[in-house]
Parts: C-alpha cells; sequence; structure tokens
C-alpha cells in the first residue's frame, strides 16, 4: 500500500489520509502550495477572542507576541464542542467536532515554558518544605499556616500550568468559523475587527 511522509513531524501515513495521524498537518502539499496557501488569510479579532476561518492558515506572525522574525507552524487539535453539549453532558454523552490546523509561534514561544506557573510550582514545594521542616518548633500553628500557604501557592502553579499548556483554545464554533482564545494583544491589533466585516 503506498504511503506519504508528513511535512511536519516525518511521520509515515497511509497515502490515502488527508491529515496526518500524529500532528494533523494536511498531507500532500508541496511546500509552495502551503506558501500559496498562506498568503489567503481570514483572520479577525472580536474584542480578546481571535476569529478564524476553518479552512484558512493564519498569517506568518507568533499569534503569542506578533513577532514575524523565524516563525514556524505547529500543528494543534482542538475540541469544539456543539450548543447542546452540556445536555449531552449531563446524559454522559460528549458529543464535539475535532479540529485540526496550525498555529504560528516564534521560537521562544515554540519551545518556551510558562515561567509564572513554574516559578509558582517551585515557590510552593519550598514554602511547603520550609513549613514541614518547621514542625520540629514547640508552636505546630505557624509551620501549619507556612504549609498550607505553599500548598495553595503550589496548587495556582499546577493549575497555570495545565490550563496554560494548550497554545489556543475554544470559546466558540460557528461552521466554518472558529473563535480561539490564546492570541495576545500585539498579534490581534492588527488584525480586522470581526463587527466591522459582518456589518
Amino acid at each position: 500500500m503506498r504511503s506519504i511522509k508528513c511535512h511536519n513531524c516525518d511521520l509515515v501515513n497511509f497515502a490515502y489520509l488527508e491529515q496526518c495521524k500524529r500532528c494533523g498537518a494536511v498531507l500532500g502539499q508541496s511546500q509552495t502550495e502551503r506558501s500559496a496557501h498562506r498568503q489567503s488569510v481570514a483572520a479577525w479579532r472580536d474584542r480578546w477572542w481571535l476569529v478564524k476561518h476553518v479552512g484558512v492558515p493564519l498569517h506568518d506572525s507568533c499569534i503569542k507576541c506578533g513577532e514575524s522574525a523565524d516563525v514556524s507552524y505547529k500543528p494543534v487539535s482542538v475540541k469544539a464542542y456543539s450548543a447542546w453539549s452540556l445536555l449531552t453532558q449531563l446524559a454522559g454523552i460528549r458529543v464535539f467536532r475535532r479540529i485540526c490546523f496550525e498555529v504560528p509561534l516564534c521560537k521562544r514561544h515554540r519551545y518556551g515554558i510558562d515561567r509564572f506557573a513554574v516559578g509558582s510550582l517551585i515557590a510552593g514545594m519550598l514554602i511547603g518544605l520550609f513549613g514541614v521542616t518547621g514542625m520540629r518548633m514547640n508552636s505546630i500553628i505557624l509551620p501549619l499556616v507556612v504549609f498550607m500557604v505553599g500548598f495553595v501557592v503550589g496548587a495556582v502553579g499546577l493549575i497555570f500550568l495545565l490550563v496554560r499548556r494548550e497554545i489556543v483554545q475554544v470559546w466558540k464554533y460557528k461552521e466554518p468559523y472558529l473563535w480561539l482564545w490564546g492570541a495576545k494583544r500585539r498579534y490581534l491589533e492588527r488584525l480586522p475587527n470581526w463587527s466591522a466585516r459582518k456589518a
């Protein structure tokens, strides 16, 4: 059976597939076809959300800082839940559509870590450890309070680490447009306003 190699992650896929099984990139496109396709951008800003046409890629600048130098596209896969998803989840059924597309990121944001989340996690662990070692004192209340403060700070860091690991998150999906949370203000300021387009 014929196969095709993914241009993004080098996974060998079956030739009949349209998207890579690992990263979700579109298969069978040459470099010139991908570059030409990226010229037809369909993206807008709707307050602090990025509105993206599902079939058209985003412009060649990092969505986190707006930088245009050393930008590469990272495949992402998001779940777009239906309007009835709350009712179906009460019945134990999750109804969603998985949408794969590519997000432009600079080198710093492609491989970077969330400093606030990691810093909070480490600070929480150190404060908690200080509280545990202080339990040898005559007073148990102060070390217990210090340990609880460390636990809360570490928990906040862990929550931020879990929430922010996603590059973008879906706020709303209305065929063929996707409202995404995660693009920063510097990127959104360059885009036309969604309400002006609809008027």
